[in-house]
C-alpha cells in the first residue's frame, strides 16, 4: 500500500500524491472546493491526465470547451492543453507518464 503525500497549493485545493512505483503511470486524488488553479489555467507539458469524479460536481474547461462534470464522469486532459476546474469535487487523477512539478505551468 502506497502512502500519499499531502499538498495544499492554496486554500480550497488539497492534493494527495502517491509515490506510485511505475515509470508509465502516476496516481493522485484531489479535493477541490473552489477553483483549480486559483487564477488562470493550468497546462501540463509532460503528461496526459485523466480525472475521474468520485464525488460532487462542477465544471471543467479544457482548451476552449467548458463541460459540466459530476460523480462518475471521466475527463481526459491532453498534454499541452490549458485547463481549469471549478466546483466542489473529489477526483481520482491518473497521469501518463507520472506527473512531475517541472511539467506544470500556470497560464
Amino acid at each position: 500500500v502506497e502512502q500519499a503525500a499531502k499538498k495544499n497549493p492554496y486554500n480550497g485545493c488539497t492534493i494527495y500524491e502517491y509515490d506510485f512505483p511505475s515509470a508509465v503511470l502516476g496516481v493522485a486524488h484531489a479535493h477541490i472546493t473552489t477553483r483549480y488553479p486559483e487564477k488562470g489555467r493550468a497546462l501540463n507539458t509532460g503528461c496526459e491526465e485523466v480525472y475521474y469524479v468520485l464525488e460532487c460536481s462542477g465544471t471543467i474547461q479544457i482548451d476552449n470547451e467548458i463541460s459540466s462534470i459530476k460523480q462518475g464522469d471521466v475527463c481526459i486532459i491532453p498534454v499541452g492543453k490549458p485547463y481549469s476546474v471549478e466546483g466542489n469535487l473529489t477526483l481520482l487523477i491518473t497521469t501518463s507518464p507520472p506527473w512531475a512539478s517541472g511539467q506544470h505551468q500556470n497560464v
